[in-house]
């Protein structure tokens, strides 16, 4: 086991009493209804820290101490016989037998320099049969007696970044030479690797985890891993399905060999469309399964054979997004929306605070329109009406020449604004600052060095959407909020409508990470990977041309939709049948 509750053995335990006896064939005409005494499983249910292994030593001796070997197969016999004892005068004799046969067993092993004498210290303190003790260790040999490997491991091992916690894990375990390791990573992806070093060969591991390892940039190692050193046999992505109910994360189960890649895995995803598959997995994956082959490190995206037809067409002519001439960029970070983002009334409140003209004109320029996440719609936007107070540090802004500015935000208390991540007590109140930067107590949390490309025509998107929903801002009237991303540079009116494709929406759900709650995460570095197909200069102006028309009006973001789609169907190539998958893939937006 993986946890660190001493409670989890005895959860095990009961659970597994509780089958044992369910399964038993029962007669009434017989004492205790002819269920046989239960052995003593003590040594059977450990919990322990499974991913910090007891290393042997490289420097063993020429010859092995010739005490060594019976010490093991007495402390075999006398754990064998505790299974099967009766009595507890019984019990009580052979755990001390144990104890003794062990802390033997670690003075020989010390001495002979099999581990070191910490660790064989540790080994011996370890007691099977203290059901409410946690090791901070795991060793299959010491606790169960196998040295050759399980044949079948399986688990539902914990999820967690091992940067959290100021990166404690990651503290923990960066010195255990794993492969699967990395620093923005979670802890499950060593729990394969571990699995992996504690089967046999050919035995096999079965886990349910997190499906992030299969698209996200921490889990290029583990992907390598699995494709160098393990046998892919099944893999189910319940992506947008949820299957624990209390998680907040999309789920997979993969099932792997310790053998040779055959590159040949079979494959099932389910989706919001067919989340009742659950209900009859066995039946679904059979049905709807597809064989798929994972070779490397890159993403293992699950495709049925029309599916690798259409990624197999998008592939011959597109160039990753970041390829194009292109500027992606977050939004606007303030550390404190409700003092920076103000509605209307209140940015009238504060210009008509303004004493002269010359003050007014600055305020207003200084006080810009904002678009949030939530404003974002397909292809255009809904603007709330809200504004922020645009003070980047980049810009070095004298506060001084925008008095009632300075007024409005000095009422939220400058230490509340301070960027020094300090904890005042105002008229007992605790009130904390903003994070600590070098800026200063009225500018916005980010330098934003690339203020300019507000100014410019900008496509903007929100970072979690349920679907992909790309506006265009062509007048640079706008800022985004730290909820949403811009892009600036060349093509943008085909750019956006290629994002906004069907045929991009259906890619991005192959290889972009969703938030476990239905929802998809529209980053940066996941955005810039999507392939867009190369054009000519004549399509391109073409594109533009129909963006301009929906710009002032002309026609309605459906028949941009509508016209757009069939030039890029054509341009990818796609037959009838492709065409309708894709855009049966989602549901139409209302």
């Amino acid at each position: 086991m993986g946890g660190n509750a001493p409670f989890s053995p005895q959860i095990t335990k009961l659970r597994f009493f509780i089958s044992l006896i369910c399964n038993c064939e029962k007669d009434a005409s017989k004492p205790n209804f002819g269920i046989p005494t239960l052995p003593n499983l003590e040594t059977k249910f450990v919990a322990a820290n499974s991913l910090i292994a007891k290393k042997r030593q490289t420097c063993h001796s020429l010859f092995e101490n010739p005490e060594i070997e019976p010490t093991k197969q007495a402390l075999t016999e006398i754990r064998h016989e505790h299974f099967a004892a009766k009595t507890a005068n019984r019990k009580s004799t052979l755990r001390q037998k144990d104890k003794e046969l062990r802390e033997k067993l670690a003075r020989l092993l010390a001495e002979d320099n099999d581990f070191a004498p910490a660790d064989a210290k540790q080994l011996a303190d370890w007691n099977p049969y203290d059901q409410n003790a946690v090791a901070d260790f795991f060793d299959p040999e010491w606790m169960f007696g196998v040295s050759d490997g399980f044949d079948i491991i399986i688990g539902n091992p914990p999820y967690i970044q091992l940067q959290n916690d100021g990166g404690k894990l990651a503290k923990l375990y960066a010195d255990c030479n794993y492969k699967t390791f990395a620093r923005t990573g979670d802890i499950y992806c060593l729990f394969y690797e571990r699995g992996h070093q504690l089967l046999k060969s050919n035995g096999h591991l079965c886990y349910i985890t997190s499906n992030k390892w299969m698209r996200a940039g921490y889990g290029e190692k583990t992907r390598d891993f699995f494709a160098k050193n393990t046998n892919p046999m099944l893999l189910i992505d319940f992506a947008g399905v949820k299957i624990f109910e209390s998680a907040t994360v999309d789920t997979n189960i993969l099932l792997f060999a310790k053998a040779a890649n055959e590159h040949k895995t079979w494959c099932a995803v389910t989706n919001k469309q067919n989340k009742d598959s659950v209900k009859n997995l066995s039946v679904f994956v059979q049905q709807s399964g597809a064989e798929c082959e994972f070779c490397s490190s890159d993403s293992w995206v699950i495709l049925s054979p029309i599916e690798q037809s259409i990624k197999r067409k998008i592939e011959a002519v597109g160039t990753p997004l970041k390829d194009w001439d292109i500027q992606i960029n977050y939004g606007i970070k303030t550390g404190y929306n409700d003092a920076f983002i103000i509605d209307t009334a209140k940015r009238d409140e504060i210009l008509a605070n303004c004493q002269s003209e010359n003050e007014r004109e600055r305020t207003a320029e200084l006080i810009r329109p904002i678009l949030r996440g939530r404003d974002i719609k397909r292809y255009g936007y809904n603007w709330a009406g809200l504004y922020l107070i645009a003070t980047f540090p980049s810009r070095h802004y004298d506060i001084e020449q925008y008095p009632a500015v300075k007024e409005y935000l000095l009422s939220f208390g400058i230490e509340r604004l301070e960027q020094t991540g300090k904890e005042h007590n105002v008229n007992g109140e605790k009130i904390k600052a903003r994070k600590k930067t070098s800026n200063k107590w009225f500018e916005t949390q980010d330098s934003i060095s690339y203020w300019e490309d507000f100014n410019k025509p900008k496509i903007v998107w929100g970072e979690i959407s349920d679907r992909s929903k790309f506006a265009f801002e062509a007048y640079g009237s706008f800022i985004p909020e730290a909820t949403t991303f811009l892009m600036v540079g060349s093509d943008l009116p085909y750019l956006l409508c290629v994002l906004n494709s069907p045929l991009s929406e259906w890619f991005f759900s192959k290889v972009g990470t969703t938030t476990g709650v239905g929802t998809v995460r529209w980053k940066k570095y996941t955005i810039q990977e999507l392939l867009i197909p190369s054009v000519n200069v004549k399509l391109r102006q073409l594109f533009q041309q129909i963006v301009e028309k929906y710009v002032i009006g002309n026609i309605t973001s459906e028949q941009l939709s509508k016209y757009s789609n069939k030039i890029l169907y054509e341009v990818v190539g796609l037959i009838d049948e492709e065409i309708e998958f894709v855009e049966n893939f989602y549901p139409p937006l209302i």
